[in-house]
């Protein structure tokens, strides 16, 4: 998954202050730094401590969930049963 903006400011700022007022975490920040995602600055990777210029075009590349190993993943149906007991309110 890819984010994108575009920095306005006048003054210059590190993308990882940046990416905060935009909204991203610091677990998500470490996520992209740790685990396969990437941070571009007008085309090119760059670290979190980058300084951004006005109009500088920011890119964040998420990187893909890994499978979890207690979750098992199966292509087959389950069968659920299901019963649904009706109260109405004059049965309380």
């Amino acid at each position: 998954m890819e984010f994108q903006w575009t920095y306005d400011k006048e003054t210059t700022q590190q993308v990882k202050y940046f990416l905060k007022e935009q909204g991203v975490s610091k677990g998500l920040l470490a996520k992209v730094k740790f685990q396969g995602g990437k941070i571009q600055v007008n085309g090119t990777v760059q670290n979190a401590i980058y300084p951004l210029q006005t109009g500088d075009v920011v890119k964040m590349t998420i990187p893909d969930e890994a499978e979890h190993e207690t979750l098992l993943t199966d292509d087959e149906p389950i069968e659920i049963d299901v019963s649904y007991t009706h109260l109405r309110a004059h049965d309380l």
